[in-house]
């Protein structure tokens, strides 16, 4: 019975983390697509491509380490 347990546990887990990293993504192309529009004055074009590099190292991380542990578990736990 507790595999069963944990069975359920993981496939609700996956589950919520595909949600919700479907909603960072989606947060994540609004956000550059605001920050690399043309139509800003010069004197935010820094400021801009600093949070763009932020923004997409964000993104780089929320990818390799959701990766990692899932390789990690699946790994871990065959």
């Amino acid at each position: 019975m507790v595999t069963q347990a944990l069975l359920t546990s993981r496939i609700v887990g996956l589950f919520l983390e595909t949600l919700l990293f479907g909603i960072f993504v989606v947060a994540y192309s609004v956000g550059t697509w605001l920050l690399v529009r043309g139509d800003q004055p010069r004197s935010l074009r820094t400021r801009n491509s600093i949070l763009l590099a932020a923004n997409t190292a964000m993104f780089g991380l929320a990818i390799g380490v959701s990766l990692f542990c899932t390789i990690l578990s699946l790994a871990a736990n065959g």
